[in-house]
């Protein structure tokens, strides 16, 4: 649903400015998580290899994602850098390590609550799943706060997007 339809929507302005926003390519966190989140920084980093992002991923400030998001925004000149985890359900159900779970958790939460910070993290997580993350209070109380309830798309729906 988020590629199909919040994305585009995003992209083609429809939020106040949003066509100038820069997009990283989605992320499904998948049972390494924070490997996941190099693989998306490493197009725009090129320089860098996996290996270093994920150690810069790794470091302990969790500050590391709201830098690579600052640089970014300022390579780009945009105001914006929009991170999409699709599927987040997988950082409880296939992330099997507390050490990577959290400094996962860590780095979305610390970005996207930077004060004048450019990432906007988008999750997408199955209603079946909204209790996960009520072991995590503050990344809880983040989707709380910021919770949009999306019904599936109908085919119609799916159709006037193509």
């Amino acid at each position: 649903m988020v590629k199909a339809g919040l994305l585009p929507l995003l992209q083609s302005g429809n939020v106040f400015e949003s066509d100038t926003w820069m997009y990283l390519d989605p992320i499904v966190p998948g049972a390494h998580p924070l490997d996941a989140l190099a693989l998306a920084l490493f197009e725009q980093f090129p320089a860098k290899n996996l290996t270093m992002l994920r150690q810069d991923l790794g470091d302990d400030s969790m500050r590391e994602l709201h830098l690579y998001a600052t640089i970014l925004a300022r390579r780009k000149g945009c105001a914006q850098v929009v991170l999409v985890v699709d599927q987040f359900e997988e950082v409880f159900t296939l992330t099997e390590s507390e050490q990577e779970r959290q400094p996962f958790l860590d780095l979305l939460m610390t970005a996207c609550t930077k004060r004048d910070g450019p990432l906007i993290v988008v999750l997408t997580l199955r209603a079946d799943f909204y209790d996960r993350p009520m072991q995590y209070p503050a990344l809880y109380t983040l989707i709380v706060d910021h919770l949009i309830p999306m019904l599936p798309m109908t085919l119609a729906d799916l159709r006037a997007v193509r």
